[in-house]
Protein backbone atom coordinates (compact mmCIF):
# COMPACT_ATOMS: atom_id res chain seq x y z
CA UNK A 1 0.00 0.00 0.00
CA UNK A 2 1.28 3.49 -0.80
CA UNK A 3 2.27 5.48 2.27
CA UNK A 4 0.33 8.48 0.99
CA UNK A 5 -2.99 6.67 0.52
CA UNK A 6 -5.93 9.06 0.61
CA UNK A 7 -9.55 8.35 1.46
CA UNK A 8 -12.37 10.39 -0.03
CA UNK A 9 -15.78 9.81 1.53
CA UNK A 10 -18.37 10.76 -1.05
CA UNK A 11 -21.95 11.54 -0.22
CA UNK A 12 -22.75 14.69 -2.20
CA UNK A 13 -24.83 12.63 -4.61
CA UNK A 14 -26.81 10.98 -1.82
CA UNK A 15 -29.70 13.23 -0.78
CA UNK A 16 -32.35 12.44 1.85
CA UNK A 17 -34.20 9.17 1.53
CA UNK A 18 -37.99 9.23 1.31
CA UNK A 19 -39.52 10.62 4.48
CA UNK A 20 -36.25 12.09 5.77
CA UNK A 21 -35.07 15.67 6.26
CA UNK A 22 -31.33 14.92 6.35
CA UNK A 23 -28.90 13.42 3.83
CA UNK A 24 -28.12 9.73 4.12
CA UNK A 25 -24.73 10.35 5.74
CA UNK A 26 -26.47 12.06 8.68
CA UNK A 27 -28.97 9.26 9.32
CA UNK A 28 -28.24 7.61 12.67
CA UNK A 29 -27.42 3.98 13.44
CA UNK A 30 -27.50 3.22 17.19
CA UNK A 31 -27.27 6.95 17.89
CA UNK A 32 -24.27 7.72 15.63
CA UNK A 33 -24.45 9.22 12.15
CA UNK A 34 -23.52 6.93 9.26
CA UNK A 35 -20.57 9.21 8.48
CA UNK A 36 -19.11 8.57 11.95
CA UNK A 37 -19.37 4.81 11.40
CA UNK A 38 -17.43 5.22 8.13
CA UNK A 39 -14.75 7.47 9.63
CA UNK A 40 -14.13 5.02 12.48
CA UNK A 41 -13.83 2.12 10.01
CA UNK A 42 -10.98 3.70 8.05
CA UNK A 43 -7.74 1.69 8.29
CA UNK A 44 -4.96 3.37 10.23
CA UNK A 45 -2.71 3.27 7.17
CA UNK A 46 -4.81 5.98 5.52
CA UNK A 47 -2.87 9.20 5.21
CA UNK A 48 -5.45 11.89 4.46
CA UNK A 49 -9.23 11.91 4.75
CA UNK A 50 -11.49 14.23 2.78
CA UNK A 51 -15.25 14.46 3.19
CA UNK A 52 -17.08 15.93 0.22
CA UNK A 53 -20.45 17.44 1.13
CA UNK A 54 -23.22 18.85 -1.01
CA UNK A 55 -26.14 21.05 -0.07
CA UNK A 56 -25.95 20.14 3.64
CA UNK A 57 -22.34 21.25 3.90
CA UNK A 58 -22.70 23.14 7.19
CA UNK A 59 -24.31 20.25 9.10
CA UNK A 60 -21.74 17.80 7.78
CA UNK A 61 -18.88 20.20 8.55
CA UNK A 62 -20.08 20.50 12.18
CA UNK A 63 -20.17 16.73 12.51
CA UNK A 64 -16.64 16.42 11.09
CA UNK A 65 -15.38 19.16 13.43
CA UNK A 66 -16.88 17.37 16.45
CA UNK A 67 -15.30 14.11 15.32
CA UNK A 68 -11.90 15.78 15.00
CA UNK A 69 -12.24 17.34 18.46
CA UNK A 70 -13.14 14.00 20.07
CA UNK A 71 -10.55 11.86 18.30
CA UNK A 72 -7.77 14.35 17.56
CA UNK A 73 -8.24 13.66 13.86
CA UNK A 74 -7.64 15.96 10.91
CA UNK A 75 -10.49 15.08 8.56
CA UNK A 76 -11.16 17.84 6.03
CA UNK A 77 -14.62 18.75 4.79
CA UNK A 78 -15.33 20.53 1.49
CA UNK A 79 -18.45 21.44 -0.44
CA UNK A 80 -18.92 20.28 -4.01
CA UNK A 81 -21.81 18.51 -5.74
CA UNK A 82 -19.50 16.90 -8.32
CA UNK A 83 -17.46 13.93 -7.13
CA UNK A 84 -14.99 14.02 -9.99
CA UNK A 85 -14.55 17.78 -9.90
CA UNK A 86 -13.72 17.54 -6.19
CA UNK A 87 -11.11 14.86 -6.82
CA UNK A 88 -9.61 16.91 -9.62
CA UNK A 89 -9.45 19.93 -7.32
CA UNK A 90 -7.83 17.91 -4.52
CA UNK A 91 -5.28 16.51 -6.98
CA UNK A 92 -4.63 19.96 -8.41
CA UNK A 93 -3.81 21.54 -5.04
CA UNK A 94 -1.64 18.62 -3.92
CA UNK A 95 -4.09 17.09 -1.44
CA UNK A 96 -3.90 13.89 -3.49
CA UNK A 97 -0.26 13.09 -4.19
CA UNK A 98 1.18 11.33 -7.19
CA UNK A 99 0.87 7.56 -6.92
CA UNK A 100 -1.79 7.69 -4.20
CA UNK A 101 -4.69 5.27 -4.04
CA UNK A 102 -8.05 7.02 -3.78
CA UNK A 103 -10.75 5.10 -1.91
CA UNK A 104 -14.35 6.09 -2.62
CA UNK A 105 -16.77 5.25 0.20
CA UNK A 106 -20.47 5.62 -0.49
CA UNK A 107 -22.56 7.46 2.05
CA UNK A 108 -25.25 4.79 2.19
CA UNK A 109 -22.98 1.92 3.35
CA UNK A 110 -22.50 2.30 7.14
CA UNK A 111 -21.43 -1.31 7.82
CA UNK A 112 -18.12 -1.14 6.00
CA UNK A 113 -15.12 -2.32 7.98
CA UNK A 114 -11.46 -1.44 8.06
CA UNK A 115 -10.27 -4.87 6.92
CA UNK A 116 -12.37 -4.70 3.78
CA UNK A 117 -11.15 -1.20 2.93
CA UNK A 118 -7.53 -2.13 3.59
CA UNK A 119 -7.79 -5.13 1.27
CA UNK A 120 -9.28 -2.90 -1.42
CA UNK A 121 -6.39 -0.49 -1.08
CA UNK A 122 -3.94 -3.38 -1.21
CA UNK A 123 -5.43 -4.84 -4.37
CA UNK A 124 -5.51 -1.40 -5.94
CA UNK A 125 -1.83 -0.69 -5.43
CA UNK A 126 -0.59 -0.31 -8.99
CA UNK A 127 -3.91 -1.42 -10.52
CA UNK A 128 -5.23 0.32 -13.58
CA UNK A 129 -8.52 2.13 -13.85
CA UNK A 130 -10.09 -0.56 -16.04
CA UNK A 131 -8.78 -3.28 -13.75
CA UNK A 132 -10.52 -1.77 -10.75
CA UNK A 133 -13.74 -1.42 -12.69
CA UNK A 134 -13.64 -5.03 -13.78
CA UNK A 135 -12.75 -6.45 -10.38
CA UNK A 136 -15.00 -4.42 -8.13
CA UNK A 137 -18.12 -4.22 -10.25
CA UNK A 138 -20.23 -1.81 -12.21
CA UNK A 139 -22.64 -1.05 -9.35
CA UNK A 140 -20.15 0.99 -7.38
CA UNK A 141 -18.43 2.27 -10.48
CA UNK A 142 -21.63 4.01 -11.60
CA UNK A 143 -21.12 6.72 -8.99
CA UNK A 144 -17.86 7.84 -10.54
CA UNK A 145 -19.38 7.53 -14.02
CA UNK A 146 -22.22 9.88 -13.07
CA UNK A 147 -19.72 12.39 -11.77
CA UNK A 148 -17.78 12.18 -15.00
CA UNK A 149 -20.95 12.79 -16.99
CA UNK A 150 -21.38 16.11 -15.19
CA UNK A 151 -18.08 17.21 -16.70
CA UNK A 152 -19.09 15.88 -20.12
CA UNK A 153 -21.91 18.42 -20.15
CA UNK A 154 -19.34 21.17 -19.69
CA UNK A 155 -16.88 19.70 -22.24
CA UNK A 156 -18.65 19.10 -25.60
CA UNK A 157 -17.05 16.35 -27.67
CA UNK A 158 -15.47 14.51 -24.73
CA UNK A 159 -16.79 11.20 -23.41
CA UNK A 160 -16.77 9.88 -19.84
CA UNK A 161 -14.00 7.36 -20.44
CA UNK A 162 -11.59 9.86 -21.93
CA UNK A 163 -12.38 12.37 -19.18
CA UNK A 164 -11.71 9.80 -16.47
CA UNK A 165 -8.50 8.69 -18.16
CA UNK A 166 -7.37 12.28 -18.43
CA UNK A 167 -8.38 13.08 -14.88
CA UNK A 168 -6.19 10.33 -13.48
CA UNK A 169 -3.28 10.55 -15.91
CA UNK A 170 -0.91 11.11 -12.96
CA UNK A 171 -0.92 7.42 -11.97
CA UNK A 172 -3.69 7.87 -9.42
CA UNK A 173 -5.48 4.55 -9.02
CA UNK A 174 -9.17 4.43 -8.08
CA UNK A 175 -10.74 1.84 -5.83
CA UNK A 176 -14.51 1.90 -5.49
CA UNK A 177 -15.86 0.28 -2.35
CA UNK A 178 -17.52 -3.09 -2.88
CA UNK A 179 -17.85 -5.14 0.32
CA UNK A 180 -19.54 -8.51 0.66
CA UNK A 181 -22.74 -9.75 2.34
CA UNK A 182 -24.08 -7.53 5.15
CA UNK A 183 -21.27 -5.00 4.73
CA UNK A 184 -22.74 -4.07 1.35
CA UNK A 185 -26.20 -3.17 2.66
CA UNK A 186 -27.26 0.21 1.24
CA UNK A 187 -29.42 2.67 3.13
CA UNK A 188 -31.63 3.84 0.27
CA UNK A 189 -35.02 3.47 1.98
CA UNK A 190 -36.42 3.42 5.49
CA UNK A 191 -36.74 -0.34 5.17
CA UNK A 192 -33.02 -0.59 4.31
CA UNK A 193 -32.11 1.63 7.26
CA UNK A 194 -34.14 -0.54 9.64
CA UNK A 195 -32.35 -3.68 8.38
CA UNK A 196 -28.93 -2.05 8.78
CA UNK A 197 -29.84 -0.86 12.25
CA UNK A 198 -30.79 -4.39 13.29
CA UNK A 199 -27.58 -5.88 11.87
CA UNK A 200 -25.45 -3.26 13.62
CA UNK A 201 -27.29 -3.75 16.92
CA UNK A 202 -26.77 -7.51 16.86
CA UNK A 203 -23.07 -7.13 16.03
CA UNK A 204 -22.41 -4.74 18.92
CA UNK A 205 -24.34 -6.85 21.45
CA UNK A 206 -22.56 -10.02 20.25
CA UNK A 207 -19.17 -8.38 20.79
CA UNK A 208 -20.06 -7.44 24.37
CA UNK A 209 -21.49 -10.88 25.08
CA UNK A 210 -18.18 -12.36 23.95
CA UNK A 211 -16.39 -9.93 26.30
CA UNK A 212 -18.42 -11.16 29.28
CA UNK A 213 -21.18 -8.56 29.66
CA UNK A 214 -24.50 -10.01 30.87
CA UNK A 215 -27.64 -9.18 28.87
CA UNK A 216 -30.99 -10.21 30.35
CA UNK A 217 -32.52 -9.90 26.88
CA UNK A 218 -29.98 -9.50 24.11
CA UNK A 219 -32.73 -8.90 21.54
CA UNK A 220 -33.97 -5.69 23.16
CA UNK A 221 -30.66 -3.98 24.01
CA UNK A 222 -29.41 -1.03 21.94
CA UNK A 223 -25.73 -0.36 22.60
CA UNK A 224 -24.01 2.35 20.53
CA UNK A 225 -20.60 1.91 18.89
CA UNK A 226 -18.85 4.36 21.25
CA UNK A 227 -20.09 2.69 24.44
CA UNK A 228 -17.37 1.11 26.59
CA UNK A 229 -18.48 -1.51 29.11
CA UNK A 230 -16.27 -3.08 31.76
CA UNK A 231 -16.77 -6.76 31.12
CA UNK A 232 -16.65 -7.96 34.74
CA UNK A 233 -20.00 -7.87 36.53
CA UNK A 234 -21.84 -5.50 34.17
CA UNK A 235 -25.51 -6.36 33.64
CA UNK A 236 -27.77 -4.83 31.00
CA UNK A 237 -31.47 -5.36 31.64
CA UNK A 238 -34.11 -5.48 28.86
CA UNK A 239 -34.91 -2.48 26.66
CA UNK A 240 -31.84 -0.46 27.65
CA UNK A 241 -30.53 2.11 25.16
CA UNK A 242 -26.99 3.52 25.40
CA UNK A 243 -25.74 6.06 22.89
CA UNK A 244 -22.81 8.38 22.30
CA UNK A 245 -19.68 8.27 24.43
CA UNK A 246 -20.67 6.14 27.44
CA UNK A 247 -18.30 4.45 29.91
CA UNK A 248 -19.58 1.91 32.46
CA UNK A 249 -17.48 0.47 35.28
CA UNK A 250 -17.31 -3.02 36.77
CA UNK A 251 -20.27 -4.43 38.65
CA UNK A 252 -22.73 -1.81 37.41
CA UNK A 253 -26.32 -2.69 36.48
CA UNK A 254 -28.35 -0.65 33.99
CA UNK A 255 -32.03 -1.13 34.78
CA UNK A 256 -34.92 -2.03 32.54
CA UNK A 257 -35.94 0.64 30.04
CA UNK A 258 -33.17 3.09 30.98
CA UNK A 259 -31.52 5.45 28.48
CA UNK A 260 -27.89 6.54 28.91
CA UNK A 261 -26.20 9.08 26.61
CA UNK A 262 -22.74 10.68 26.72
CA UNK A 263 -22.16 9.80 30.37
CA UNK A 264 -19.59 8.15 32.64
CA UNK A 265 -20.71 5.61 35.22
CA UNK A 266 -18.32 4.19 37.80
CA UNK A 267 -18.20 0.76 39.44
CA UNK A 268 -20.94 -1.04 41.40
CA UNK A 269 -23.63 1.48 40.46
CA UNK A 270 -27.27 0.46 40.49
CA UNK A 271 -29.34 2.25 37.86
CA UNK A 272 -32.90 1.18 38.57
CA UNK A 273 -35.55 0.91 35.82
CA UNK A 274 -36.60 3.74 33.52
CA UNK A 275 -33.92 6.32 34.20
CA UNK A 276 -32.85 8.97 31.66
CA UNK A 277 -29.16 9.88 32.02
CA UNK A 278 -27.56 12.36 29.62
CA UNK A 279 -24.26 14.21 29.99
CA UNK A 280 -23.78 13.02 33.57
CA UNK A 281 -20.96 11.59 35.68
CA UNK A 282 -21.82 9.04 38.38
CA UNK A 283 -19.41 7.81 41.03
CA UNK A 284 -18.88 4.32 42.43
CA UNK A 285 -21.66 2.63 44.41
CA UNK A 286 -24.23 5.34 43.69
CA UNK A 287 -27.92 4.45 43.43
CA UNK A 288 -30.05 6.01 40.71
CA UNK A 289 -33.80 5.79 40.17
CA UNK A 290 -36.19 4.37 39.39
CA UNK A 291 -37.63 7.02 37.06
CA UNK A 292 -34.79 9.50 37.67
CA UNK A 293 -33.62 12.05 35.14
CA UNK A 294 -29.99 13.21 35.21
CA UNK A 295 -29.48 16.02 32.71
CA UNK A 296 -26.35 17.65 31.35
CA UNK A 297 -23.71 18.64 33.88
CA UNK A 298 -25.00 16.36 36.63
CA UNK A 299 -22.21 14.99 38.83
CA UNK A 300 -23.22 12.34 41.32
CA UNK A 301 -20.38 11.31 43.64
CA UNK A 302 -19.83 7.90 45.21
CA UNK A 303 -22.51 6.48 47.50
CA UNK A 304 -24.95 9.26 46.64
CA UNK A 305 -28.61 8.47 46.03
CA UNK A 306 -30.93 9.92 43.39
CA UNK A 307 -34.37 8.41 43.82
CA UNK A 308 -37.68 8.13 42.01
CA UNK A 309 -38.88 11.12 40.02
CA UNK A 310 -35.84 13.23 40.88
CA UNK A 311 -34.39 15.51 38.19
CA UNK A 312 -30.94 17.10 38.28
CA UNK A 313 -29.27 19.60 35.94
CA UNK A 314 -25.82 21.18 36.40
CA UNK A 315 -25.85 19.76 39.92
CA UNK A 316 -23.07 18.25 42.01
CA UNK A 317 -24.21 15.76 44.63
CA UNK A 318 -21.27 15.13 46.95
CA UNK A 319 -20.44 11.79 48.50
CA UNK A 320 -23.29 10.28 50.48
CA UNK A 321 -25.83 13.00 49.61
CA UNK A 322 -29.41 11.84 49.05
CA UNK A 323 -32.46 13.07 47.19
CA UNK A 324 -34.81 10.12 47.23
CA UNK A 325 -38.18 11.44 46.09
CA UNK A 326 -39.94 13.90 43.77
CA UNK A 327 -37.33 16.65 43.64
CA UNK A 328 -35.80 19.12 41.16
CA UNK A 329 -32.19 20.18 41.71
CA UNK A 330 -30.98 22.62 39.06
CA UNK A 331 -27.73 24.67 39.09
CA UNK A 332 -27.02 23.33 42.53
CA UNK A 333 -24.31 21.94 44.80
CA UNK A 334 -25.29 19.54 47.57
CA UNK A 335 -22.71 18.79 50.27
CA UNK A 336 -21.71 15.38 51.57
CA UNK A 337 -24.26 13.39 53.60
CA UNK A 338 -26.96 16.00 53.08
CA UNK A 339 -30.56 14.77 52.83
CA UNK A 340 -33.03 16.42 50.45
CA UNK A 341 -36.64 15.70 51.39
CA UNK A 342 -39.50 14.86 49.04
CA UNK A 343 -40.97 17.62 46.91
CA UNK A 344 -38.06 20.06 47.19
CA UNK A 345 -37.25 22.51 44.40
CA UNK A 346 -34.31 24.77 43.72
CA UNK A 347 -35.93 27.78 42.08
CA UNK A 348 -33.01 28.50 39.75
CA UNK A 349 -34.74 30.52 36.99
CA UNK A 350 -36.33 33.92 37.60
CA UNK A 351 -37.57 34.45 34.05
CA UNK A 352 -34.38 36.21 32.96
CA UNK A 353 -31.39 34.14 34.07
CA UNK A 354 -30.25 31.07 35.95
CA UNK A 355 -28.99 31.28 39.53
CA UNK A 356 -27.10 28.85 41.74
CA UNK A 357 -27.96 27.18 45.04
CA UNK A 358 -25.20 25.96 47.37
CA UNK A 359 -26.12 23.53 50.14
CA UNK A 360 -23.48 22.55 52.70
CA UNK A 361 -22.67 19.16 54.17
CA UNK A 362 -24.78 17.32 56.77
CA UNK A 363 -27.78 19.53 55.96
CA UNK A 364 -31.37 18.34 56.37
CA UNK A 365 -33.86 19.82 53.90
CA UNK A 366 -37.42 18.96 54.92
CA UNK A 367 -40.15 17.99 52.50
CA UNK A 368 -41.78 20.52 50.19
CA UNK A 369 -39.13 23.23 50.54
CA UNK A 370 -38.41 25.85 47.91
CA UNK A 371 -34.91 27.33 47.72
CA UNK A 372 -35.10 30.60 45.77
CA UNK A 373 -31.68 31.06 44.17
CA UNK A 374 -29.17 32.54 44.56
CA UNK A 375 -29.07 31.18 48.07
CA UNK A 376 -26.67 29.31 50.37
CA UNK A 377 -27.42 26.84 53.16
CA UNK A 378 -24.62 26.44 55.70
CA UNK A 379 -23.23 23.15 56.99
CA UNK A 380 -25.47 21.29 59.42
CA UNK A 381 -28.49 23.56 58.92
CA UNK A 382 -32.06 22.25 59.06
CA UNK A 383 -34.89 23.57 56.89
CA UNK A 384 -38.29 22.63 58.28
CA UNK A 385 -40.87 21.11 55.93
CA UNK A 386 -42.65 23.66 53.77
CA UNK A 387 -39.96 26.32 54.10
CA UNK A 388 -39.48 28.87 51.32
CA UNK A 389 -35.88 30.04 51.63
CA UNK A 390 -35.22 33.47 50.13
CA UNK A 391 -32.01 34.37 51.95
CA UNK A 392 -28.96 32.47 53.16
CA UNK A 393 -29.36 30.00 56.02
CA UNK A 394 -26.43 30.17 58.47
CA UNK A 395 -24.45 27.17 59.58
CA UNK A 396 -26.31 24.95 62.10
CA UNK A 397 -29.45 27.12 61.82
CA UNK A 398 -33.06 25.92 62.05
CA UNK A 399 -35.13 27.73 59.43
CA UNK A 400 -38.95 27.72 59.29
CA UNK A 401 -41.27 29.84 57.19
CA UNK A 402 -44.50 27.87 57.58
CA UNK A 403 -47.60 29.88 58.61
CA UNK A 404 -49.13 29.42 62.04
CA UNK A 405 -51.60 26.52 62.27
CA UNK A 406 -55.17 27.28 63.38
CA UNK A 407 -57.29 24.55 65.00
CA UNK A 408 -61.07 24.83 65.65
CA UNK A 409 -62.49 22.01 67.78
CA UNK A 410 -65.59 20.51 66.15
CA UNK A 411 -65.04 22.67 63.10
CA UNK A 412 -65.21 19.74 60.67
CA UNK A 413 -68.77 18.80 61.68
CA UNK A 414 -69.90 22.43 61.47
CA UNK A 415 -68.38 22.74 57.98
CA UNK A 416 -70.14 19.58 56.71
CA UNK A 417 -73.48 20.76 58.14
CA UNK A 418 -73.06 24.14 56.48
CA UNK A 419 -72.29 22.53 53.11
CA UNK A 420 -75.27 20.19 53.42
CA UNK A 421 -77.64 23.06 54.20
CA UNK A 422 -76.43 25.05 51.22
CA UNK A 423 -77.06 22.14 48.85
CA UNK A 424 -80.80 21.76 49.75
Amino acid sequence: MPTNATTAILFADEGPMQGSLVPVCLEKILGDEILLWQLRALPKEIGRVHVIAGENHEAVARLVANHNAETGGSVECRQDRSVLRSILSLAGNGAIELGACVLFVQANRPLINGCAMKSLLDCGNGATLDGCKQELGVLEWSLATKAAELLVQQSPGADSKSLMSAAFSHEVSIIVLGCATEDRLCAKTRRDLAEIHDVARKRVVADWLDAGVAFIDQNSAYIGPRVVLAAKGVTIEPHVRMEGRVIVGEGTTIGHGSIVRDSTLGASIEVKPYCDICGASIGDSARIGPFARLREGSRIDSNAHIGNFVETKMTHMHQGAKANHLTYLGDCEVGGNTNIGAGCITCNYDGFGKHRTVIGKNVFIGSDCQLVAPVTVGDGAVLAAGTTLTSDAPKDALVMTRPAMTTKDGGASKLRAKKAAASR
